[in-house]
């Protein structure tokens, strides 16, 4: 992660974004432990096609 945020930033890329489960706690613990906060902001979906998550 340290080499991928720094080839970001040399790069001019000003934030880093990620997409976590909120029920993914292992992931969102291991972004945490690197400085990564959560964020006020939803990601909304709609399927086209008439498919669902379910």
């Amino acid at each position: 992660m340290a080499q991928a945020e720094q080839w970001m930033y040399a790069r001019g890329v000003p934030k880093m974004h990620a997409m976590i489960r909120h029920d993914n706690l292992e992931v969102r613990s291991f972004y945490r432990a690197l400085g990564y906060a959560d964020d006020d902001v939803s990601v909304v979906e709609k399927f086209l096609n008439g498919c669902s998550k379910t």
